[in-house]
């Protein structure tokens, strides 16, 4: 049995990022049953980033493994003890969360995975794609080198662009004719970027299974 873990690394359970995760996950378990897959809600967890504490390059510590014993420890070890490994982030000021950015460091940090493991990588972001390939590529790439160096694979994107953040427009000060556009941008597009996110799940388990 292969073993995966997939990150939802938005604060929010039920929105863009977490149904893109959901529809990516459903691709999976359409192509294999053969596949455990351990689902976690990053903000669930209480940890911070790396702590510069060196532990890691100890002469005595277990190498590629992040030694700060808190509520990430247990699952930064899994994730480099997996067959493949997929997070769905929202795009925060150009670059993923701050929780996403702490669990990185201390994946990145302790050194490279002892085999290969294969990673997908879902956004979401509140801007059209032409803004995210001028402002935000140089950033997504930086993170998409690093998991592909640790990790040793090559990370595959799947985007879900200009999404609708917020439901009850009455209550928030944001233009009304802002969230109808949005409203009626995700009624059309946002159903083919979930079914982009399902056929990426489905490519995803073949290779985990080495089916190519």
């Amino acid at each position: 049995m292969k073993k995966i873990y997939a990150i939802n690394a938005s604060p929010r359970k039920g929105w863009n990022t977490a149904q893109m995760l959901d529809r990516f996950l459903d691709g999976m378990h359409s192509r294999s049953a053969e596949i455990e897959i351990t689902r976690v809600d990053l903000y669930d967890l209480d940890f911070k980033g790396c702590r510069g504490c060196l532990s890691c390059r100890l002469k005595t510590a277990e190498k590629g493994f992040c030694a700060y014993p808190d509520g990430a420890a247990d699952l930064l070890r899994e994730i480099k003890r997996s067959d493949g490994f997929v997070f769905a982030a929202p795009i925060y000021y150009g670059s993923v969360p701050s929780q996403m950015r702490g669990l990185m460091e201390r994946l990145f940090y302790p050194g490279i995975a002892e085999k290969e493991i294969p990673v997908r990588i879902l956004y979401t972001l509140n801007q059209p794609e032409e803004n995210m390939e001028k402002f935000f590529r140089r950033h997504l790439n930086d993170i998409k080198s690093q998991f592909g160096r640790t990790f040793r694979t090559n990370p595959e994107e799947v985007f879900a662009f200009e999404t609708l953040h917020w439901d009850h427009p009455e209550r928030y000060e944001m233009p009304m004719e802002f969230y109808e556009a949005r409203a009626a941008r995700k009624a059309e597009k946002f159903p083919q970027e979930l079914e982009n996110a399902f056929e990426s799940g489905v490519r995803f388990a073949g290779y985990v299974l080495g089916e190519k």
